[in-house]
């Protein structure tokens, strides 16, 4: 998580620092509320006007992604045109699901959404709370987690509810199965394991943090991180067979490539361990590293740095780097192409030598929140985006680069040949 500065004003306010240049279409305006109860420096989560944090889903040549500008988007894959946009009440953080021809994904305005393949509603199940995870969809059943601290169970064909499990905690981690038992984590601090079918506690494992997110389900064990700083892998009766200590919370899903398991660390460091939970290296980026993806034996990671990441997968030696206008947080591939949104609201599709094939901008013309983590005293405040007069949607294709801005570091890329090289955007004032 990217750590604000913050400074107390004489009327006890607290006044926060952002970074200029972390943001490509966009200005803060002015922060709103006076917000803080503690004089404790804080961690905070925030949502941008149009940025993307879910990964892409890729299926039938098609793209489709919610957003923070509050809608759901189908693209085309190949060229990046929208086909269609579907509005919601809140912003988008999950990644979508799909099966049978319906799409499933949840949003901050506390529903779980199934739509058509051309954009039409199906159903909606309101939770009256934030949704925040994927949904995991098995048999006949969609699988989430809300704020509210449930989990829910719900017919995939008609959204009615099939069961749902109460904890102690919000639910921002999303799920996985494996032989019939649904793992999630909670901000309780606990690791549960369910019957699916039946939606009854099996065990709960205690982590001593929060288990934020997607659980792993791998080689029979099941692989979790917690804001505790140690990833583990439990066997399917909850026992403990092996944990790995990192120097800070684990603020990353585990991802498997292989015969290895990768993830960051808010000690701001990429880990890559083997099957037994042993070190193979770790790699100490320059902020907190996001979601990974490992291509022919490279690794791309994104950084709340505002860097995107390429290391050699044998060593962790770093090959090159890109500085980006935004966080890029997850990825998709198929068909040697890489998919991925940024906090600098766009999404794009480039090959793995860097070559950019197109890029779609979203909307910018929505609020976003800024909120504190759950478990922290400060109150809700606000932030208010407006357009920067310079408009990227007149700007000729051959004008429109992947970054905007800046050039890639490192030798694996030759940037003369891509279409990552660009200039900064001019006139930003912070």
């Amino acid at each position: 998580m990217w750590r604000y500065p913050t400074g107390e004003a004489q009327d006890g306010s607290i006044s926060f620092g952002f970074m200029g240049n972390q943001f490509s279409n966009i200005e803060i305006v002015s922060v709103l509320d006076r917000m803080v109860e503690s004089r404790e420096d804080a961690n905070w989560s925030m949502g941008v006007g149009g940025s993307v944090y879910a990964a892409p889903l890729v299926h039938g040549g098609v793209i489709y992604f919610g957003s923070c500008d509050k809608n759901f988007y189908a693209i085309d894959a190949e060229t990046g045109k929208e086909i269609w946009k579907f509005p919601v009440g809140g912003v988008i953080l999950s990644t979508a699901a799909i099966d049978s021809g319906i799409i499933y994904f949840g949003c901050y305005d506390g529903c779980m959404y199934a739509v058509s393949l051309d954009g039409g509603l199906v159903w909606k199940f309101d939770t009256g709370d934030k949704i925040n995870c994927d949904p995991l969809v098995w048999k006949d059943g969609v699988y989430f987690g809300s704020r509210n601290g449930n989990i829910y169970a719900v017919e995939k064909s008609s959204g009615r509810l099939a069961w749902k499990l109460a904890t102690n905690g919000p639910i921002s981690s999303s799920a996985a199965i494996g032989s019939g038992v649904l793992y999630i984590g909670s901000n309780d601090e606990n690791l549960y394991a369910i019957d699916a079918e039946t939606g009854k506690m099996i065990w709960k494992f205690h982590a001593n943090g929060a288990v934020r997110h997607k659980i792993a389900v791998w080689d029979g064990k099941v692989i979790f991180g917690s804001l505790d700083g140690n990833m583990r892998a439990v066997d399917a009766q909850g026992r403990l067979l092996w944990r790995f200590q990192a120097r800070d919370g684990i603020g990353t899903m585990p991802r498997v490539f292989g015969n290895a398991l990768y993830f960051g660390s808010r000690d701001m460091n990429l880990y890559k361990l083997d099957g037994n939970g042993r070190l193979v290296w770790r790699y100490r980026a320059r902020g907190y590293p996001n979601d990974s993806i490992v291509i022919d034996g490279h690794v791309y990671f994104g950084c709340c740095e505002n860097d995107l990441y390429v290391l050699d997968d044998r060593t962790g030696s770093e090959m090159c780097t890109m500085p980006t206008n935004g966080f890029v947080v997850q990825f998709a591939w198929q068909d040697g192409r890489i998919f991925f949104g940024s906090w600098g609201c766009s999404v794009y599709s480039a090959t793995p030598e860097g070559k950019l094939l197109w890029r779609f901008d979203t909307s910018m013309s929505t609020q976003a929140p800024v909120e504190p983590e759950e478990g922290s005293k400060a109150k809700l405040a606000e932030v208010v985006w407006r357009f920067e007069e310079e408009s990227q949607a007149n700007k000729p294709d051959d004008e429109i680069h992947l970054a905007d801005y800046g050039t890639f570091s490192g030798t694996y890329i030759d940037v003369t040949r891509t279409g990552y090289l660009g200039v900064r955007k001019k006139g930003y004032r912070s």
